[in-house]
């Protein structure tokens, strides 16, 4: 009676594409190399792996184990050892890793898209391993072939409107500048559509850990979370208040600062505006007009006009 041994190497799911159906996950490839414990394994790896890799690879074999590890070149295919080709989920450069987002040990998505489309991109999930025939007693059996399984990327996917392109051009351009902890966004004006969302510093999506310790975050998405909106939010809450009923006359004396729920809030003039309506508040971009207004027009008004 024959039996089989298996080791799984890598878990596929579904693409992350950009506006024109190019890849931006599983876009890139790296090379397996499964092999049954032989002299002739050991010498077609040997110079092709890491050397504590190598030492590893060793170490299995002595045992009798098959090995299944990622080499740097092509080993060439026997009955004994076989190399294939399998997607890597992110690229080395990590482009557009704040949108991407990673996943976790089991393959779930943390953040981004992976973690806001998880359901769609591991719908099909398939896992990538080599299948070893063995004897009843569990040894590997060197005359037969080592069997691939599971190698194919699944169809499902999700569309984004980030244009790879453009994406590359603001990730070297937003790295040359020299900025380290930044931002930049490229939206298309007539559509809305965002083409491209640089956060720097970015994160590794193979390593992780080594991101939580470091001082800049480079984990936070700094185009969409770290920085208060600021006054380019000032005409969404007039917009607000006028569709609510309240008058372009409100008026409000700013005295240069306003203190809510034991925080002060100042305004750009540190003497204040004085006495001021909504005209003079967007003119001299007032922050203290613009609290007092909102406070007036509620939040949820100023949510609704936000979305709409």
């Amino acid at each position: 009676a024959s039996t089989s041994k298996s080791i799984d190497i890598a878990l596929l799911r579904g693409s992350v594409y950009d506006c024109e159906m190019r890849l931006l996950t599983n876009s890139e490839y790296e090379l397996y190399a499964a092999a049954k414990p032989s002299n002739e394994a050991l010498a077609m790896l040997k110079g092709k792996v890491l050397p504590d890799v190598f030492e590893s690879v060793m170490n299995r074999m002595s045992k009798g184990n098959p090995i299944a590890v990622k080499v740097d070149s092509e080993t060439g295919n026997t009955d004994g050892i076989v190399t294939v080709q399998v997607a890597e989920r992110y690229s080395k450069s990590s482009l557009a890793c704040h949108i991407i987002g990673y996943l976790d040990s089991q393959g779930n998505g943390i953040s981004g898209v992976e973690k806001s489309y998880n359901d769609i991109l591991s719908l099909n999930n398939s896992t990538v391993g080599f299948r070893f025939c063995a004897n009843a007693r569990g040894k590997v059996m060197m005359g037969e072939g080592i069997e691939v399984y599971g190698n194919n990327v699944p169809k499902n996917g999700v569309i984004l409107t980030i244009d790879k392109n453009v994406q590359q051009i603001t990730e070297a351009v937003l790295d040359a500048s020299g900025a380290d902890c930044a931002a930049a966004v490229v939206i298309e004006i007539e559509s809305g559509a965002i083409r491209a969302c640089v956060s720097r510093p970015k994160f590794n999506q193979k390593d992780i850990a080594s991101s939580l310790s470091n001082e800049k975050s480079p984990l936070i998405n700094r185009a969409f979370l770290p920085f208060s909106v600021g006054s380019v939010f000032k005409p969404i809450v007039a917009a607000a208040a006028l569709e609510n009923g309240i008058d372009e006359s409100f008026e409000y004396n700013c005295t240069g600062s306003v203190m809510y729920n034991g925080v002060t809030f100042h305004c750009h003039n540190e003497n204040g505006h004085g006495i001021i309506d909504m005209e003079g508040a967007v003119a001299n971009s007032c922050n203290t007009y613009f609290i007092a207004l909102a406070l007036e027009t509620g939040a949820e008004n100023i949510l609704k006009t936000a979305e709409n």
